[in-house]
């Protein structure tokens, strides 16, 4: 892929329901970087490994004449690796949310879905958001959703250290670890700002 050594790669990882939009939205603050979210919002890569949609979805990531490129959904984590491989400079910012809150916002959010666990359409309603989450195998869907959180974690812990910055989704709201944070993303003259709920912070 052309220009890749020149691109400052960045990925933004979490659960979903963590400030994953407020997190696209300070990096998107920064000069010279274009970060989405999601992409648009949709639910581009399955949780089991796609090479095929992979490489249409980070080919589209690369493409843009920004220097600092990338962008924070929940479903790109599985795929670490290749863009470590494609870039091992690549940053991955991963943000983390109390356990109990997380699961509270996705009850709320997912009311008559269950991407959490394979279903059969009865109990609960199939929807195109199901392939980005690993299924678990338990007996209530407030339990799979905390399986999910400490299982998705752990994969976290996976990643070089040199690759990752942890961040809590309370510290969106402290300047001193947001400017941390972009420094590590090789930010020179980071910008921080806050932004409101309505503008992604539970995203």
């Amino acid at each position: 892929m052309a220009g890749i050594v020149e691109k400052k790669i960045i990925f933004g990882l979490g659960t979903g329901r963590c400030g994953t939009m407020s997190l696209a939205n300070l990096l998107n603050f920064q000069e010279d970087c274009l970060m989405t979210h999601e992409l648009g919002g949709l639910p581009w890569l399955p949780w089991e490994i796609s090479v095929k949609d992979f490489q249409h979805f980070f080919t589209r990531v690369l493409n843009r004449r920004q220097t600092f490129v990338g962008d924070v959904s929940l479903y790109s984590l599985p795929y670490w690796r290749r863009i470590l491989e494609y870039n091992p400079e690549s940053k991955f910012i991963i943000i983390k949310r109390d356990k109990s809150a997380t699961i509270k916002s996705y009850i709320e959010k997912t009311e008559g879905q269950n991407p959490f666990m394979k279903h059969d359409g009865k109990t609960w309603r199939h929807y195109e958001w199901d392939r980005c989450y690993p299924k678990m195998n338990c007996e209530s869907k407030e339990e799979a959703i905390s399986l999910y959180y400490d299982y998705y974690y752990d994969l976290c812990l996976e990643i070089p250290e040199d690759n990752c910055f942890w961040i809590s989704t309370n510290d969106l709201n402290s300047e001193s670890r947001c400017l941390e944070m972009l420094e590590f993303c090789g930010f020179d003259n980071p910008k921080y700002k806050t932004f409101k709920k309505n503008e992604g912070s539970s995203g």
